[in-house]
C-alpha cells in the first residue's frame, strides 16, 4: 500500500539523456504562515537558476511540516527555518533543497 508521502512525489521521467532534477518553487507568504512549495522537474542541461539552500540536518528529533504539492510533509526543523527565511511575502523563489527533493519512501 502506498503512503500518503509517495503521492507527493511524481517519478522522475526516465530520460537519462535529459538529466533531470527537482526543484522548489517556494510561494509567497507571511513568517507566522505555511510554507508551501511546490515540486516542479527540471532538465539539467537547461538555464535553470535557483538558489541551494544550505542548513544543517540536526538530529532529526525536531520535526516540523511544510507544504508540498499540497500535501503535509515532515521535515527537520532546520530546513522549515531555513525555508522560513527564504520566503519572500510577494515573490515565488527557485530552490534546491536536498531533504525535499529525496524522496525517503522509495526503496
Amino acid at each position: 500500500m502506498a503512503s500518503a508521502q509517495n503521492a507527493i512525489y511524481d517519478p522522475l521521467p526516465i530520460r537519462p539523456h535529459l538529466r533531470e532534477a527537482r526543484l522548489i518553487l517556494l510561494q509567497p507568504g507571511q513568517w507566522n504562515g505555511n510554507i508551501d512549495c511546490k515540486l516542479v522537474v527540471i532538465a539539467l542541461g537547461e538555464k535553470s537558476e535557483f538558489e541551494a539552500v544550505l542548513y544543517v540536518w540536526g538530529s532529526g528529533n525536531d520535526i516540523q511540516e511544510v507544504l508540498l504539492n499540497g500535501h503535509g510533509l515532515q521535515v527537520n526543523a532546520n530546513l522549515e527555518s531555513a525555508l522560513r527565511y527564504f520566503q519572500c511575502t510577494t515573490e515565488v523563489r527557485v530552490l534546491w533543497a536536498d531533504g525535499i527533493f529525496i524522496n525517503n519512501t522509495e526503496g
